[in-house]
């Protein structure tokens, strides 16, 4: 591809095709302007025949990308009297750029993955992300407290919103300098941290993008948050802490209890709301823990219970949602056990996140032993946490109205064995999208994935979705808005595939009509089972 250069200055002269090669240097390439924000640096430079073996990504099957030519830029700014360095890394490809930009979502406390930017410039996009003002090894203790043991708003905003709008901003702008000319459509695209940032835009910033794909969204951050907190309390206030062997014999259990209430058996749950498992029926039953057979403890089967009832508050009243039957216990209710002098002692294990948030930014103690929590101190906390946050961070704005306007499109899926964040929180946000404007699905689809964990294929025995983008660029560019996702189970060794289903646009579900239950043609998106 060339773009044209003339010295305007000059007399008047044939105008003379500069290559991309001529263009991927810092005299060729306009700063972006940024309002409210002091540009510090931007560096270009050449990459030739970049290759690498990508793995898994959330939306990508491992791949090996070679002969990668892309002009990589980082554009390094701050916004004065905020303390704050930001960065906004782009890869350009050199050739057959496809006319599109793509931003690049985080996960966790990481505000943008550079891990996505090679998969996406090698199909033909210019891509962008950002570390809203921290590096993605960091951890929030490194940031979050002031010297005075305040709260950081600003690097807080930096990760919730404010980084996210800048990145559209210098983004765009570099690809325009660049190309000659600005990109056909812009989109977002992004899982868990990814999927919220995706929302986040589209509420605050909503002319920013075309398409949104807002993924397993980490929405309602200041309520779940800390919700996920509540497998801990249990365990602490209990005394008791089961090794994972227990809590899967307890999920299995619910599994073979429920299975069948979709219609048909694969050991994956459509249906989870539907299910009434009592994990009570199965104490005393027979499970394998590393070759050692025991038996379901009460106590276990009274936790695992809670946890599936989710948290309460001291009158009973429910201030979250509990985790589906299906989804692993890997990750919450962790546990950690030693054995010293031949006797095994076991403590709780808090998901990271989730206790960096409730000791950083709702105590403000490094130091607080959450292990001290009574039922009541949590229950405050929890409406502490969405009292302080919630308009920073909670990314729950049902009003949609300026996207639509700005005729943008979304698509949002969530498994619903999520262990991480909870599915039942975005169907409910969609709920309340749809209550404010009941024609959204226009605009914006919601498609749950039954028995898909958190934003990885390879962790899900369940068929999972494919080509999210591409149905999003069909809806924006071509205007074939998505009735069904396209989802399939494959084996991680060999990606094979191992079963095939249609998600169906919520909240219609997947009724079995018949034949191979592996074959997504034995399905059809009906009202009911």
């Amino acid at each position: 591809m060339d773009i044209w250069n003339f010295d305007p200055s000059g007399p008047m002269m044939p105008m003379v095709p500069m290559s991309l090669t001529q263009v991927c240097s810092r005299e060729a390439i306009a700063l972006p302007e940024l309002q409210g924000a002091e540009i510090l640096e931007m560096t270009v430079a050449q990459v030739r025949s970049y290759s690498t073996s990508t793995g898994e990504v959330w939306d990508t099957d491992p791949l090996d990308i070679a002969g990668l030519d892309v002009c990589n830029l980082t554009v390094t700014y701050t916004h004065p009297k905020w303390n704050d360095t930001i960065h906004v890394e782009t890869w350009l490809p050199l050739s057959g750029w496809n006319g599109r930009f793509q931003a690049s979502g985080g996960g966790g406390w990481v505000t943008g993955s550079t891990q996505g930017l090679a998969i996406r410039a090698s199909q033909g996009y210019a891509v962008s992300t950002t570390d809203g003002g921290h590096a993605a090894d960091s951890h929030p203790d490194e940031w979050a407290l002031n010297l005075d043991g305040s709260v950081n708003l600003h690097l807080l905003e930096d990760f919730a919103s404010l980084a996210l709008h800048e990145l559209a901003v210098i983004g765009k702008s570099i690809t325009t300098s660049f190309y000659g000319k600005p990109p056909a459509y812009s989109y977002w695209n992004g899982c868990s941290t990814g999927g919220r940032q995706g929302l986040m835009v589209a509420q605050r910033f909503p002319d920013d993008f075309d398409g949104i794909v807002a993924a397993a969204p980490a929405i309602n951050w200041a309520s779940f948050i800390p919700a996920e907190f509540w497998p801990q309390l249990l365990m602490n206030q209990m005394n008791v802490y089961p090794e994972l062997c227990e809590f899967n014999a307890l999920r299995d259990a619910a599994i073979q209890a429920c299975d069948g209430l979709d219609g048909v058996r694969d050991r994956v749950l459509s249906a989870p709301a539907a299910c009434e498992f009592d994990p009570l029926s199965v104490v005393g039953q027979p499970y394998d823990c590393n070759g050692v057979l025991r038996t379901i403890t009460k106590e276990a089967a009274i936790l695992a219970y809670q946890i599936w009832k989710g948290p309460v508050g001291p009158d009973q009243s429910q201030r979250w949602h509990g985790m589906n039957y299906d989804a692993s216990f890997s990750l919450l209710p962790r546990v950690e056990c030693n054995t010293h002098e031949g006797v095994k002692r076991c403590s709780g294990l808090p998901f990271t996140i989730c206790e960096e948030w409730l000791r950083l930014f709702v105590l403000n103690d490094r130091e607080f032993d959450l292990t001290t929590l009574s039922f009541e101190q949590y229950d405050a906390l929890l409406d502490e946490s969405k009292t302080k946050y919630d308009h920073i961070i909670g990314t729950a704005d049902s009003d949609l109205s300026g996207f639509r306007a700005a005729g943008g499109k979304m698509i949002t899926w969530h498994g619903l064995a999520d262990e991480a964040i909870y599915a039942n929180g975005t169907s409910d946000y969609y709920q309340k999208v749809l209550e404010r404007d009941p024609s959204a699905a226009e605009f914006y689809r919601y498609f749950e994935a039954p028995g898909v964990a958190h934003c990885q294929a390879s962790s899900s025995s369940a068929p999972y979705p494919q080509d999210v983008l591409e149905s999003l660029i069909a809806w924006v560019e071509e205007g074939r808005a998505p009735e069904t996702l396209r989802a399939e189970w494959k084996d991680p060794a060999t990606q094979s595939t191992l079963m095939r289903r249609e998600l169906c646009q919520w909240p219609l579900v997947a009724r079995y009509v018949g034949g191979d239950i592996t074959q997504a043609t034995s399905f059809t998106c009906d009202t009911h089972f």
